[in-house]
């Protein structure tokens, strides 16, 4: 490919979107570009493997969705992989990074709703042990007052005793 003056029109087709994905631009790469400023990289294929999928600006996905993959019958997977074997499976990888990155963007509320419910369980567990706690301890100051009440109610019945004993020394006296 890198040799190609012009390129095979379905080659030139899977190259484009790639280009526009790695550089991160909505506009169409011209053949030069793409040959001497990305496939003469001796990192290209690693570039595609490190590509951050998360990282697809709306701009540019548009323009590939509107430009490339909403043409099905243009952007051609089978006839891509006739027209060049290499061309192939860069043809599968924008369609594989396009959908994924729907697919990522559709869950994103869900993933943000999932971290504040992470959150907001921790903060409930850590508010249920401070309750359990305060529980407990207020279970130990019933026990105690319980205690002291069983041991005030013990002096009542022991003075009502006494005034008993003394009311019944006062009659005996009279």
């Amino acid at each position: 490919m890198i040799n190609w003056r012009n390129p095979p029109f379905y080659a030139a087709l899977a190259l484009e979107p790639v280009v526009c994905l790695l550089s991160k631009k909505a506009e169409k790469p011209e053949w030069m570009t793409i040959k001497q400023e990305w496939l003469r990289k001796s990192n290209f294929v690693k570039l595609i493997m490190d590509f951050d999928k998360d990282d697809i600006t709306p701009k540019v996905k548009k323009y590939v969705m509107d430009n490339y993959l909403n043409d099905e019958t243009k952007f051609d997977t089978e006839k891509i992989m006739k027209a060049s074997r290499a061309a192939g499976p860069l043809a599968l990888w924008v369609k594989s990074i396009i959908i994924y990155s729907d697919v990522y963007h559709s869950i994103t509320p869900l993933r943000e709703e999932l971290q504040s419910l992470g959150k907001e369980e921790i903060e409930l567990a850590e508010n249920a042990k401070e309750l359990d706690d305060k529980i407990v301890e207020l279970e130990k100051s019933i026990e105690e007052l319980k205690v002291e009440y069983a041991g005030l109610i013990a002096k009542v019945e022991a003075i009502k005793n006494d005034m008993k004993q003394v009311k019944d020394k006062v009659d005996r006296s009279v």
